[in-house]
């Protein structure tokens, strides 16, 4: 195995076709205990003969055998129960943008109404500030605005510009002073709005591109080697609308004039009232699906491998396939509430609002929509709550935001038969609690940002404006 492994891709193909190749090798991989290699040679036969439509003999074991070795990986970097590690303040519980927490190399980087904070993922201390103009529209537009890629951070600005800056890693930033972290790369769209309307991105990356998606409804593509835009498209029809920076404050999700942009290895999505979806190397547009009929707003979405989830603010779960947009699996959480998604590699987690600050819980087999896990999880906390929802399902345990952090045991449970809507029973089971973090700030003007599992860690930004780092005390 390990000679075969050796010699790698250097075989040439007149012994086996390429993708047997490549199975052989992740095979070998495997044998050897060698689980990152393996994966990254199945996830090329997914990527370069799967999503064509090539369909090699053995596709029903690649896919097995990818969710198989993603929980393997998932699994090593559980922990629990969690604590705050630290608490770094970015602004108040008044003013704050509710980006998610941006984890790369040995930095954490937090988004403020008017900076950009590069921070220590030690201790939280500040490394770096980066200055940047006020928005003064919907602060939803600055969600997505931050994204790392290679060591390198770019962050969208106003005027249609996306700087791109080269972080050191900490030995090197004593190089550095304060203010002399420069862009080594600056893009600036100088097509005019009208009057009133303003330039500003979101932004998402693949590791080969780095797309943009601009307030006048077109989406760019940058080559991240050459760092040359390769491709420009409008995705609809006039610019979005751009609110207030009162008039959104406290929504999350998708829907109509609140874009997300989603990259996949092969393409790229935007997530409206529809999702439409384009070739992420020529912009050729591939397909849209309109994935609930009677509602116009999403709450959160999971993509992994050939799956895109999408969840509603009606409790509603859809599933499609990122290759063709078809429609796998609906479910719903019958709550009638807005549910929270996050998964694994096989499994998909809902967590909805059942009033009074009970919580409902389901997990859901990725493939098939099929209930593995039902229960209700009894917080006794107040309906302030319910909105500041945050979930993260490993393959053993799940993280739960409620009024504090609460860690679950997935792989202890009991099982017991309770009423569900008043004469029908069901089979619930009931999770073994590990631990739980501190009291969480209550929910006033803004949601607080969705919850990242990094580097043995969960990162934060809450609804007092203050990002959060979890870890374990082990």
């Amino acid at each position: 195995y390990q000679e075969l492994l050796s010699q790698g891709e250097a075989l040439k193909e007149a012994f086996f076709p390429r993708v047997k190749l490549l199975w052989n090798l992740a095979q070998c991989a495997k044998q050897l205990g060698k689980w990152e290699k393996a994966l990254d040679y199945l996830l090329r036969i997914e990527y370069e003969y799967i999503y064509k439509g090539k369909i090699p003999p053995f596709e029903a074991e690649v896919a097995v055998q990818i969710a198989e070795i993603e929980e393997k990986l998932e699994a090593q970097q559980e922990l629990a129960p969690m604590y705050v590690g630290w608490r770094k303040a970015i602004g108040s519980a008044y003013n704050f943008v509710s980006h998610p927490p941006v984890v790369f190399d040995q930095w954490v980087v937090a988004r403020g109404l008017q900076q950009v904070f590069i921070l220590y993922q030690k201790d939280g201390r500040v490394a770096h500030t980066i200055l940047l103009p006020y928005w003064a529209y919907s602060r939803f537009w600055m969600n997505q605005s931050i994204v790392a890629v290679r060591g390198r951070l770019f962050l969208a600005s106003l005027g249609g510009r996306i700087y791109g800056y080269k972080v050191p890693s900490p030995k090197a930033w004593s190089l550095f002073r304060r203010g002399k972290l420069k862009p080594f790369w600056v893009y600036e769209e100088k097509r005019k709005l009208r009057s009133f309307q303003e330039l500003m991105y979101k932004l998402a990356t693949n590791g080969k591109y780095l797309y943009a998606l601009s307030t006048d409804g077109t989406l760019y593509a940058f080559d991240l080697e050459k760092m040359k835009r390769v491709w420009r498209r409008p995705v609809r029809k006039g610019e979005y609308q751009l609110f207030s920076g009162y008039s959104t404050r406290g929504k999350q999700g998708f829907g109509k004039n609140m874009p997300i942009l989603l990259a996949h290895e092969n393409w790229v999505a935007v997530l409206e009232e529809e999702v439409k979806c384009f070739d992420g190397s020529t912009g050729a547009f591939l397909w849209r699906r309109k994935p609930f009929e009677k509602i116009t707003q999403g709450t959160s979405f999971f993509s992994r491998g050939r799956y895109l989830c999408l969840g509603s603010s009606r409790g509603e779960v859809v599933t499609l396939h990122w290759g063709s947009g078809k429609v796998l699996w609906r479910s719903s959480v019958g709550t009638g509430r807005p549910v929270w998604i996050h998964g694994t590699a096989k499994k998909l987690g809902l967590l909805s609002s059942a009033g009074q600050g009970n919580l409902r819980f389901e997990i859901l087999e990725l493939r098939s929509g099929r209930k593995l896990l039902l229960s209700s999880l009894l917080h006794k906390a107040s309906y302030l709550y319910d909105s500041s929802l945050g979930l993260i399902l490993c393959p053993r345990l799940v993280y739960i935001w409620h009024d504090r952090l609460y860690v679950y045991d997935l792989s202890k449970v009991k099982v017991k038969e309770v009423p569900w809507f008043g004469k029908l029973t069901t089979l619930e089971e009931k999770l073994t609690l590990l631990g739980k973090g501190g009291f969480r700030p209550r929910k006033r003007y803004e949601s607080p940002s969705l919850p990242v599992f990094a580097k043995q860690a969960l990162w934060i930004v809450d609804a007092d404006g203050a990002l959060y780092c979890y870890r374990s005390r082990r």
